[in-house]
């Protein structure tokens, strides 16, 4: 269950993580919103402990465009 803060939408999904190697995991994530179902890879990388690289993929959505794609850097701070 994911409750998206401020608003009142409760979102029910399901979530896997695959890790592809020892510094690539991928988390693919299904997700029923109240105007359809939402399909996403999210493809992480990590460049030390802290940091990495990822690849966020919708492959279907509710919300227009349905299929889209980004890139960005995570960073975990303590």
């Amino acid at each position: 269950m994911l409750d998206i803060l401020g608003t009142p939408v409760h979102v029910q999904g399901s979530y896997r993580y695959q890790r592809h190697a020892p510094h690539l995991g991928e988390i693919r994530m299904r997700e029923a919103f109240p105007g359809g179902t939402a399909a996403y890879t999210l493809l992480l990388t990590c460049l030390t402990d802290n940091e990495g690289m990822f690849v966020f993929t919708q492959h279907a959505g509710p919300i227009a465009p349905a299929r889209r794609q980004n890139s960005g850097r995570w960073t975990l701070t303590p």
